[in-house]
């Protein structure tokens, strides 16, 4: 079960150091122009920010070394690093998405609309696949006994 609650822990360190190192992408204009916002960003203090996302840089490494050295131990099914990529994947897909959404614009953002037409349901996809991966490496006998 330990993979698991790895693969969870990546999917939520992948989302906030994605957001993190992407930045706010407010649209370069002007003083006095009103950007439109799809979702507004949250406004939090500039040592907030900095200090969530080295607290989850440093969160997805530690589970990625933790993983690594299990693997190589013999401790972990390596057929878990499936689930784990994928969930780093969707990780860094929301927390990408999340930055196109709350992006300041002038006009429409065309890009918050392909995240919610194509983005969301391919991060559902990958996120069921890795859900499905992991109920399958739970049920069935691991390759070390």
């Amino acid at each position: 079960m330990a993979p698991f609650a790895a693969g969870l822990w990546l999917l939520l360190t992948a989302t906030v150091l994605t957001w993190y190192l992407i930045g706010q992408q407010d649209a370069d204009v002007g003083d006095g122009v009103a950007l439109d916002y799809t979702i507004r960003p949250w406004a939090l203090p500039y040592g907030v920010e900095h200090a969530i996302g080295i607290a989850s840089i440093l969160g997805f490494v530690g589970v990625l070394v933790v993983a690594w050295r299990s693997w190589r131990r013999g401790s972990m099914d390596p057929r878990w690093w499936t689930v784990l990529v994928l969930c780093s994947l969707a990780g860094a897909g929301i927390g990408a998405g999340w930055r196109v959404l709350t992006a300041g614009v002038i006009g429409a953002n065309i890009g918050a609309g392909l995240i919610v037409l194509l983005g969301v349901p391919l991060l559902i996809i990958v996120v069921l696949v890795a859900v499905i991966r992991s109920i399958t490496l739970i049920m069935r006998p691991t390759l070390f006994h």
